[in-house]
C-alpha cells in the first residue's frame, strides 16, 4: 500500500524542468485528471489555443497574470467568431487547469481566480 503513496509532490516533479517541458507536464497531468476522454480532448484543445496565446504574447503560462487573461478573452479566447457561451466554456476549463496548479502547490494564484465567464468581462 506505501507504494501507492506519492513520495513528492508535483511541483517538486516538475521543478527540474525548463519552462517548455513543465508546462507540457502539467497539462498532461492536469487532463489524466479528467476522468472523460471527451473532457480531456476538449479541454487539449483550450489549452493549445491559450498555450498559444502565451507563447505568442512572450508570456510565460506559468508567470501569466489576470492581465493576460482578460486580453485573451477579450479577443475571443482563440475564437473568431466567439459566441459566449463557448468562450465561457474555454474560460471555465482554463480555470481549471490554474484551480489545480494552485490545489497542487506549483502556483500560489491563478490569474483565472475571479473569472467566471464571457458574460461577466463583458460587462465590465
Amino acid at each position: 500500500m506505501s507504494d501507492l503513496v506519492p513520495t513528492t509532490s508535483l511541483a517538486g516533479e516538475v521543478a527540474a524542468y525548463g519552462p517548455t517541458r513543465r508546462v507540457q507536464v502539467l497539462v498532461a497531468v492536469w487532463l489524466q485528471s479528467k476522468r472523460s476522454l471527451h473532457t480531456r480532448t476538449a479541454y487539449a484543445r483550450d489549452m493549445k489555443m491559450w498555450l498559444a496565446f502565451c507563447d505568442e504574447s512572450g508570456v510565460d503560462p506559468l508567470a501569466a497574470l489576470r492581465a493576460h487573461a482578460n486580453i485573451w478573452m477579450n479577443r475571443g479566447a482563440g475564437y473568431d467568431d466567439p459566441a459566449p457561451a463557448s468562450i465561457a466554456r474555454r474560460i471555465s476549463a482554463i480555470a481549471s487547469f490554474y484551480l489545480y496548479l494552485v490545489q497542487e502547490d506549483v502556483l500560489d494564484r491563478s490569474p483565472y481566480a475571479h473569472v467566471s465567464g464571457w458574460s461577466e468581462v463583458s460587462n465590465e
